[in-house]
């Protein structure tokens, strides 16, 4: 089972996260766009699925079943492409000498033991060679790795939806994918953001486009619901409800309380990218990838009132929500929810990509 996919006939692109799953159909057409034929979400039950990895497959059954049936769409039989995301796959960019393939495959996986901890039998190791030989013979390798067990709970799930499993994608990835799809291949420094209950996805891609940083860490929406219950001494759920009426209505900084909760979350996010990015300019010298261009916001969490108009300002960079849908024809009668940001359908419409034989990255 490749981790970067192999442009198979994939038509359902399927994201499972901690709060929601989202399923987007997509099939070739002849203006050369894709075609939407189904978008569906559907909340998944608290603990059902932690950090991206299955913990109750009956409640998550329940959750792709309902999605699907508000999308339109039927998984038995169909290809589906499914996310891998959060502590449950490892990333590493190297670079190397170029070899023969299998002289590759063996230096990855003495590069793979080395960054994890467990055996290393219990992960599914991929590589990617993302960039063209330099004149000293060296090549640019993406590594990636994924928990074994965390993979085959996701096959499984689908084969017990009836479908067919086809490609494990790694949701940053993905969601890149979406953005190539709308506004072309990336040509300057762009920081990609998916923002979801329990963890952010950074993908920093350089000015050639080629993957520069990949890394999640433990921050999303949930833990400013955290903060808004310490701060109000309300229950996480009326926290939550809280929230996501403030958010909706624009009044997250109208509260004093809620505005210094919403302050020490939006500078907690940035102090972690901040660290990310410091870290990256201390390998990569050059000039050309040390100022942000662009920065692409996807997920539930990234709506959080001031979050974006922060980040633009401390990175000085352009911030925008992706819209996955903007270079999708949509036949009659098929539309995404009305009620649902289209940006939280980004990682879904990457993942349907993969059927058209796009790049593996």
């Amino acid at each position: 089972m490749s981790l970067f996919g192999s442009g198979q006939n994939t038509y359902i692109g399927m994201d499972i996260g901690s709060s929601h799953v989202k399923v987007v159909g997509l099939k070739s057409n002849s203006s050369k766009r894709p075609k939407l034929f189904g978008a569906g979400v559907a909340s998944t039950p608290p603990g059902s699925v932690m950090d991206g990895a299955i913990a109750n497959i009956n409640a998550v059954k329940k959750a792709v079943l309902l999605a699907t049936q508000q999308a339109g769409l039927k998984i038995k039989g169909q290809s589906i492409t499914v996310g891998l995301r959060g502590l449950n796959v490892l990333y590493k960019r190297m670079v190397l000498p170029y070899q023969e393939e299998a002289e590759m495959a063996e230096q990855i996986l003495r590069e793979a033991q080395q960054q994890i901890d467990s055996d290393l039998d219990d992960w599914v190791v991929d590589h990617q060679i993302i960039t063209e030989k330099d004149d000293q013979g060296q090549v640019a390798v993406m590594l990636v790795a994924g928990k074994r067990g965390v993979i085959e709970d996701l096959q499984n799930l689908i084969i017990e939806l009836g479908g067919r499993p086809s490609i494990v994608d790694c949701d940053v990835f993905a969601i890149a994918n979406a953005y190539e799809l709308s506004f072309g291949t990336v040509s300057a420094p762009t920081l990609f953001l998916d923002i979801g209950k329990e963890t952010t996805k950074v993908h920093f891609a350089a000015a050639d486009g080629v993957p520069a940083i990949v890394r999640s860490f433990s921050l999303g929406g949930q833990n400013l619901t955290e903060l808004i219950g310490r701060m109000m001494s309300m229950d996480f759920g009326r926290a939550e409800a809280l929230k996501i009426s403030a958010s909706q209505t624009g009044s997250l900084f109208k509260d004093k309380r809620l505005a210094e909760s919403t302050r020490t979350h939006i500078n907690e996010v940035i102090s972690e990218l901040s660290q990310t990015l410091d870290f990256y300019s201390s390998i990569d010298t050059s000039e050309e990838n040390k100022q942000i261009k662009n920065i692409v916001l996807s997920g539930g969490g990234s709506t959080t009132a001031g979050l974006a108009q922060a980040l633009s300002q401390h990175f000085k960079a352009k911030a925008q929500f992706l819209d996955p849908f903007s270079m999708i024809d949509f036949p009659r009668r098929t539309q995404p929810p009305e009620d649902v940001q289209p940006h939280v359908f980004a990682t879904g419409v990457g993942l349907a990509l993969r059927y058209l034989g796009d790049k593996p990255l």
